[in-house]
């Protein structure tokens, strides 16, 4: 159904895979401005990603550490199901000691909260991650399944 739905919308000139709707926009930065922490794993791919989500969303990008008590939108972090306090999407790397990297969100961001789990989805599948990986020389990391 989500298919048929994103093939109407293209078809009727409303929205294109490079453009994130407003409404989705306006839940994801409320602030104007994508605010992404990063941390220490993988930053470059973290920061790879961030840019892309702000280019698609036509919003000024603001990168800066990870800190969990922070001002953030979405940050680029282990998965942790002990979590409760946000939503994860799928992983789009696995480090070479398992740990798991996701985007992560504030709870309470349900159009956000879809959209970055088929931006994760979408940039494993079309290369973007493995690229980014390359990049970066980051040895001992891998592309989530």
């Amino acid at each position: 159904m989500r298919a048929a739905l994103i093939g109407v919308l293209l078809l009727a000139g409303c929205v294109t895979a490079d453009v994130v709707p407003n409404t989705v926009v306006r839940d994801m930065a409320p602030t104007g401005t994508l605010r992404a922490a990063v941390s220490g794993d993988l930053p470059r791919v973290a920061a790879d990603l961030a840019r892309e989500i702000a280019r698609r969303a036509a919003l000024p990008l603001e990168l800066r550490p990870y800190d969990a008590t922070g001002a953030w939108d979405i940050a680029f972090i282990a998965r942790d199901a002990q979590r409760s306090d946000v939503d994860f999407t799928a992983s789009y790397a696995i480090l070479q000691s398992g740990r798991e990297l996701a985007i992560a969100l504030p709870r309470g961001h349900p159009l956000a909260a879809g959209y970055l789990r088929d931006f994760v989805d979408e940039m494993k599948a079309s290369g973007f991650v493995a690229e980014s990986l390359a990049r970066s020389g980051q040895k001992g990391a891998a592309i989530a399944p």
